[in-house]
């Protein structure tokens, strides 16, 4: 009989009541500042950074190998056969690479590694969806095609109080994000479907 376990990121922005009740995994990612880095929401949490972001605009980073690792020999010995890991987009992240790479390592587990083309709550509906299939008692296969399925039909746009973040983090063009500011535009940004974001027209 198949035990599936399920495993996403802290990109995902789940609450962590959610995350608890229906048994989901989360890797941390790393949060890079000039004078040390942290797990996130494990060793700083997201109003921590928030408010810090005047002084320093941290980088991000990938999870440490070794939590990864502890991660797949955790859920090995807990019984586990199968694991869907799920994770922020490719576009914007090496992690499911990481993650791909480790699955190959695992012994007497099938691993299939998802790339969600999303982030924040477009990645958290996904995770959550393939947690309540589970619970359901869907089977692997099964569970691999819904999660595509969700991620096809899945749609995420937000809008910034200011593009300043995205601009200095590389993640939109000077120029767009100058022109932006200058003009006072929030425009409404988008992921494309090569996983990166986008304005949204």
């Amino acid at each position: 009989m198949e035990k599936i376990a399920i495993v996403t990121d802290s990109t995902c922005d789940l609450p962590d009541e959610l995350v608890q009740k229906h048994g989901i995994r989360v890797l941390p990612l790393r949060i890079l500042y000039k004078d040390g880095e942290y797990r996130d929401n494990v060793e700083i949490t997201a109003d921590e950074v928030y408010s810090r972001l005047k002084e320093e605009i941290p980088t991000t980073s990938l999870p440490y190998p070794a939590d990864v690792d502890e991660l797949f020999a955790q859920l090995k010995e807990e019984g586990y056969s199968h694991v869907l890991a799920i994770h922020l987009s490719a576009g914007l992240s090496g992690t499911s690479q990481l993650i791909e790479n480790a699955a190959r390592q695992v012994k007497g587990m099938a691993v299939q590694v998802v790339d969600s083309k999303s982030i924040s709550m477009g990645l958290g509906f996904t995770v959550l969806e393939a947690a309540k299939a589970v619970q359901q008692k869907m089977d692997f296969e099964s569970l691999g095609n819904h999660v595509q399925s969700v991620i096809q039909k899945m749609r995420v746009y937000f809008v910034l109080d200011t593009l300043e973040y995205l601009k200095k983090g590389g993640r939109i063009g000077k120029i767009s994000g100058t022109l932006g500011q200058i003009m006072n535009v929030k425009p409404i940004i988008t992921i494309n479907d090569e996983g990166v974001y986008t304005t949204h027209s």
